[in-house]
């Protein structure tokens, strides 16, 4: 269609080409290390006035959470209203949760930049987290170095594809929010088992099963709105005092009154 009217549809042109960091595929396990990361929808830089004026016109939530591991390319996605640390929180504990009710057992990485939503620069606030709630799930969080988004390459790359594949061509095409998340949720049915990345040469899922033999509803993770699941963050964490816990989910510049992080 383009190509017979002559017209050329807008791209985004990726900014991150700086190396990024070094990972030892052949010691890394699929669904292992994941980079995660937080995108924000209306970007002036990449979608017309138009686009973003429907969107907000139709309530569609700003906030695009994404976990990409590296091994595979397979991705996760939500979304939310709210950038807070409780959203961030409950969408990592979702996908642990996913991956450990479809029978991944091993030890998983998430790693973020050192934005708020994901802990911030607080040493004491990612041990803490480490310690008293990935730790105990055998899980870790790390927080790249300040400044080296480069780090997170994969992840970022990736949004590259949400705005050129998704945004882009389809968020003007949505009438409501109930119909954006259902083509978000088809959106990443897509990324993971039919379109096919350059890279790997393969679709995520392909690559996935040349390792092992999971079920093929792990492309499907549940795309929600995060909101809901922030404000109840307490039921992930049976094991911890609701006091301390609530500290440091209902607040994010507070941390933690049991400990020095002010």
């Amino acid at each position: 269609m383009l190509r017979r009217y002559h017209a050329s549809a807008k791209y985004k042109r990726s900014r991150y080409r700086k190396k990024q960091r070094f990972y030892d595929f052949e010691q890394l396990h699929p669904l292992e290390h994941f980079e995660v990361d937080l995108k924000e929808i209306y970007d002036q830089s990449t979608l017309s006035q138009e686009t973003i004026h429907h969107a907000q016109s139709i309530h569609i939530p700003p906030y695009q959470w994404t976990a990409i591991d590296i091994k595979t390319r397979i991705r996760f996605l939500s979304y939310s209203y709210e950038k807070t640390f409780s959203n961030g929180l409950a969408f990592m504990l979702t996908i642990l949760y996913f991956l450990r009710m479809l029978g991944i057992e091993h030890r998983l990485t998430f790693q973020t930049d050192n934005g708020e939503e994901f802990g911030g620069k607080s040493v004491d606030k990612l041990d803490y987290l480490n310690r008293q709630i990935f730790g105990p799930l055998q899980t870790k969080l790390i927080h790249i170095p300040k400044g080296k988004k480069e780090w997170n390459a994969f992840v970022e790359r990736s949004h590259q594809t949400d705005d050129n594949e998704f945004y882009i061509p389809q968020l003007e095409l949505c009438q409501d929010v109930k119909e954006f998340f259902w083509r978000a949720m088809r959106w990443q049915w897509v990324y993971n088992t039919k379109r096919r990345h350059s890279t790997i040469q393969m679709t995520p899922m392909e690559k996935l099963l040349t390792f092992k033999k999971v079920p093929k509803y792990v492309a499907i993770f549940p795309v929600t709105n995060l909101d809901t699941l922030g404000a109840n963050i307490n039921i992930f964490f049976p094991k911890i005092n609701h006091s301390t816990a609530g500290n440091v989910l209902t607040n994010d510049q507070l941390l933690i009154t049991t400990g020095n992080f002010l």
